[in-house]
């Protein structure tokens, strides 16, 4: 049976969209274009792989990190239409100009177009005319992918029909985490380890921004140690950003040098020794639209200390069964949370970890390849409604403007 072409568009394709892509690749004729290929956002160095689809990439690759705008960009989105005659398209999101410039085209040729999206309402304070101008963009799109609850949720809400919506969208290499981890743990088994026990430790893993609320976290980690003295587990920071100087002053002028790590920003390889390393995950953030790392960490076996303000808890994290939940507003919570964590038996900790494993199991690259073909076809029987002049005239603007749309 032919395969329907579909043309993806994405800022730069990482090892997360790789494993993605892959899984989508064996049931369509994917073409992958990266918009902007030379895209230091995510410091990664692991190579797509592209075995089962076709990787191509907008000119020139020195494209800025905000995109740019103009003849240049219209050239390039044309040359992708042209040259691959996709029968769908698909873009990682909304708000970027090179999306605006490709709805903008698509309506012209009468191409249906899918949104990946994991926004969700409770990201950031809405403007009723920010969201008028949303909602009137969104329903430009035929179908849309989504992370889960909270995204779909907010779609409906601009105005997206429920049918049209499929998922998931945010998954990792599930096997690629738990494998790891696995053999990282069987090696620490070793006839030939050194018979150390491991220290007990909190792994965080995250950009060094702030909506990350790092420094909450050092906040609230200095009042566990205060409690725990000498018991408390470590806390180990994995990432990198422009708050990194800050967080390590911080660290030291709380006197926590000696137990709080920084390890760098891990790459994709190394990430499932880090967890196998750590006793449970921590991602404190004031807002965060999903949050990868979770779905890591639960692949990987291990408990999940989770903001309530990250987009994935409704779906992943079930509080007391898999990880624990807390408010980033209430500044005890957070404490509380590794307080409880560390009170659990390690029997506890071990059948969390069991159950995060089973819960993380849908949320697969091979449900992310059904999901995105399940939403194809459904962009295919909707290719032919009428798009209100209101949205075409939305997208029109936005085509010929600066800036994104969050």
């Amino acid at each position: 049976m032919k395969k329907t072409r579909l043309l993806f568009f994405v800022r730069r394709v990482g090892p997360y969209h790789d494993a993605r892509f892959e899984a989508a690749g064996s049931g369509l004729d994917l073409v992958v274009v990266e918009t902007r290929p030379g895209s230091t956002e995510y410091p990664w160095t692991t190579a797509a792989g592209a075995s089962r689809y076709q990787l191509a990439a907008f000119r020139p690759a020195s494209i800025p990190e905000q995109g740019w705008r103009g003849a240049e960009l219209e050239s390039e989105v044309e040359r992708m239409l042209q040259t691959h005659r996709p029968e769908v398209v698909a873009s990682a999101g909304w708000a970027d100009p090179e999306y605006h410039v490709l709805l903008q085209r698509c309506h012209a040729l009468g191409t249906p177009a899918i949104v990946m999206s994991d926004s969700t309402f409770e990201d950031e304070p809405r403007r009723w005319w920010k969201e008028w101008i949303k909602a009137s963009l969104v329903r430009s799109y035929a179908a849309a992918v989504v992370a889960g609850a909270r995204s779909r949720d907010y779609l409906v809400r601009l105005g997206f029909p429920a049918p049209a919506i499929f998922q998931p969208w945010d998954v990792v290499d599930n096997r690629h985490f738990a494998d790891g981890a696995n053999r990282e743990r069987e090696r620490d088994r070793s006839p030939s380890a050194d018979g150390a026990t491991r220290p007990q430790r909190f792994l965080c893993v995250a950009r060094f921004i702030p909506k990350k609320n790092l420094e909450g976290l050092v906040r609230a980690y200095a009042a566990y140690v205060a409690e725990f003295g000498a018991e408390a587990w470590d806390l180990v920071l994995s990432g990198s950003g422009p708050l990194e100087a800050a967080l390590r002053a911080q660290v030291s002028a709380a006197g926590l040098a000696s137990r709080v790590g920084f390890a760098g920003f891990r790459q994709y390889p190394d990430l499932p020794e880090a967890y196998a390393a750590a006793s449970a995950l921590v991602l404190p953030s004031w807002s965060d639209q999903w949050g990868l790392v979770v779905n890591e960490a639960m692949a990987a076996g291990l408990p999940v200390v989770v903001s309530g303000r990250c987009g994935c808890v409704v779906d992943l994290v079930r509080d007391g069964v898999n990880g624990l939940v807390f408010d980033p507003s209430d500044p005890a919570a957070l404490k509380s949370a590794l307080v409880s964590m560390t009170r659990l038996e390690p029997a506890q900790r071990l059948e969390m970890g069991r159950r995060a494993r089973e819960i993380i199991a849908i949320y697969s690259p091979e449900s992310f390849g059904a999901a995105l073909a399940e939403a194809a076809s459904c962009a295919l029987r909707r290719r032919d409604r009428r798009t209100s002049q209101w949205s075409r005239a939305v997208v029109g603007l936005l085509a010929t403007r600066r800036g994104s749309v969050q």
